[in-house]
């Protein structure tokens, strides 16, 4: 999996152009809670995979998420089983998305790609 550690300008500028138009797609529709949780499960998508990154993508021009929030968020959704989680947070200090059961108690990330989706959209 490629991450933005090594992605070029054009496809991290890419990335952000996504993540600002996929916030503009909710207009008003999705609380605050819904919103910041379908953008870090995005930025989880998209290579933002590490705590540092998803606060500065999220806190950037355009996306404007509070910080605190950012975090209670990752914490909230943050664990191993799908049922009840939605990422995970590996030895590496990097997060990655859980695959959802059926049976799924919280909501599906369908702003963090396909269904199921696990990789960044820069595999290489």
């Amino acid at each position: 999996m490629t991450t933005h550690d090594d992605a070029s300008p054009e496809e991290e500028n890419a990335a952000f152009r996504r993540l600002r138009e996929l916030k503009a797609s909710f207009g008003s529709k999705p609380n605050k809670d819904e919103q910041a949780t379908a953008l870090i499960g995005a930025c989880i998508f998209e290579g933002f995979d590490t705590r540092k990154r998803i606060v500065r993508a999220l806190k950037s021009k355009g996306l404007e998420l509070n910080q605190a929030h950012i975090v209670f968020m990752l914490a909230r959704h943050e664990g191993t089983d799908p049922k009840h989680h939605l990422w995970t947070l590996g030895d590496d200090w990097r997060y990655r998305l859980l695959e959802q059961s059926p049976e799924a108690e919280v909501p599906a990330c369908p702003a963090a790609g396909p269904p199921n989706a696990t990789e960044s959209s820069f595999t290489g």
